[in-house]
């Protein structure tokens, strides 16, 4: 149930005074939560929001996931220390990851493609009007 200004004008003061204490409990737990996050986390956390505000206000040109799982998953295959046979390891595994990544783009694009398929046809509802 979405509660609205009429429906909560319609409670009786007791059931607005639950309400109330109910909301002020979330927010105290819910800042014990935000001052036990380090400050460094929530740093990396406001420039990934910031990049994401900027990636979007640009019509996000970039994959960002996809170029943050590369750049992650990066280090795990290169080591200076491994001979032949490890750098060969590190090939596979580097091009398993990719095709894998790639994959998932590939089964993206096609939820993409039946979901405005189905909207089109009407099986579903046009989620633009639900999101906004």
């Amino acid at each position: 149930m979405h509660l609205t200004n009429k429906i909560f004008q319609g409670l009786t003061e007791e059931e607005k005074e639950h309400l109330r204490l109910q909301i002020i409990a979330i927010h105290d737990r819910s800042i014990e939560v935000f001052k036990a996050i380090p400050s460094k986390l929530m740093l990396v956390t406001r420039n990934i929001n910031t990049i994401r505000s900027i990636a979007r206000g640009h019509g996000d040109p970039v994959d960002r996931y996809v170029v943050m799982a590369r750049s992650a998953a990066q280090g795990a295959f290169v080591s200076e220390t491994s001979g032949l046979l490890g750098t060969v390891k590190g090939i596979f595994g580097r091009l398993h990851f990719e095709v894998k990544l790639w994959w998932d783009g590939v089964r993206l694009w096609f939820i993409r493609l039946s979901l405005r398929t189905m909207t089109v046809v009407g099986l579903v509802p046009d989620m633009s009007v639900v999101m906004n």
